[in-house]
């Protein structure tokens, strides 16, 4: 899954570029060492002319 995350005070707010998926939070109070972000996205556009 590929997300976008927002750290907020307390909670990451993770949204989706796909509308259909909804938003939702994870309490980082509730999770302990149970979360893990194992990468990242980048986008690169090369054109030649």
């Amino acid at each position: 899954m590929v997300k976008r995350v927002q750290s907020i005070p307390g909670k990451l707010l993770i949204t989706s570029a796909n509308p259909a998926y909804a938003p939702f939070e994870i309490d980082l109070s509730d999770m302990g060492d149970n979360i893990a972000i194992i990468g990242r996205v980048e986008w690169f556009r090369c054109t030649i002319s």
